[in-house]
Order: C-alpha cells, then structure tokens, then sequence
C-alpha cells in the first residue's frame, strides 16, 4: 500500500497492522491510532499533529521529517527506526520507548523527556531545553553533549 500526500484527518486505525507501507508526506491531524503496528514502513514528512496515538509501535520504520506536535504518544516503541529531523513538539510522551533509533537534529522542544531512555538512539545534535531532557536516560556522552549545550561545558579527554 502507498500513499504519498494524501489527507486523512482524524483517521481512526484499531487493532491495525501495516507492513511494508508507505505513507509519505501524508496529513494525518487528529488520528487516533489504538494497538497499530508499522513494520518497515516509510511515514517520511508525515503530519500527525494533535493525534493519539495508544499501543502503537514502529519497528524498522522510517519517520525522518515527520511531525507529531501537540499529540499524546501513550505506550508507543519507536524500534531500530529513523527519525532525523522529526518535529515532536508540546506532546505528551507517556511510556515511549526509543529503542536503537537515529534521532539526529530531532526537535523536541516543550517535549518532557522525563523517564525517557535514549541510550541507545544516535544522535549529534538534538533539539531541546535543559527542562526538556531533565529526568531522561542517557549515556555519558550523550550528557556530556547536553552539558555543553546548556551550560557551556568543554570536556578535555
């Protein structure tokens, strides 16, 4: 199945899976997707802004340049899937898992990062406030990117 700049506002998707799909540069405002399951699938400069989005997960995914702003994201896995340059923000992140994802240049500004782990996502530069990624698990490095990106501190190895 593809579907490349299509609108499907408020689309509602229960016990769904997509496998192999794309949809690319699709406007989906409002969706509200409840136990949905993306296997390989290309969501590239997707909008699902205002969405809800419960039991869901994204598995080899591509969402790079996606946007998902202003959503409540409750129990959703992002695995092994790219997200460069995704826009996420003023949403609600309860119980996401970010789990071997490329998160580079990520936006996640007004977004509590808060019990989030990242540990294993990839990533240069990230886009957030100090509050933002206050409470969220990380790796040394990935700290030390942030301590220097909020508080100015060069690290001598």
């Amino acid at each position: 199945m593809t579907f490349l700049n299509d609108t499907f506002d408020r689309f509602e998707l229960t016990d769904v899976i997509f496998e192999n799909c794309t949809l690319a540069n699709c406007q989906l405002v409002g969706a509200s997707w409840y136990r949905v399951q993306f296997k390989n699938c290309k969501l590239v400069g997707t909008t699902l802004d205002h969405a809800g989005l419960k039991d869901v997960s994204f598995q080899d995914c591509d969402l790079s340049l996606a946007n998902i702003n202003q959503a409540k994201l409750t129990n959703v896995t992002f695995t092994d899937s790219h997200l460069r340059e995704l826009n996420c923000l003023e949403t609600q992140l309860r119980q996401v898992k970010l789990v071997g994802c490329d998160i580079d240049a990520a936006n996640f500004m007004e977004t509590s990062l808060k019990k989030i782990n990242i540990t294993t996502c990839e990533f240069t530069t990230l886009q957030a406030t100090a509050l933002d990624v206050r409470g969220c698990q990380m790796t040394t490095e990935q700290a030390a990117y942030f301590a220097q990106l909020f508080l100015g501190v060069d690290w001598l190895m």
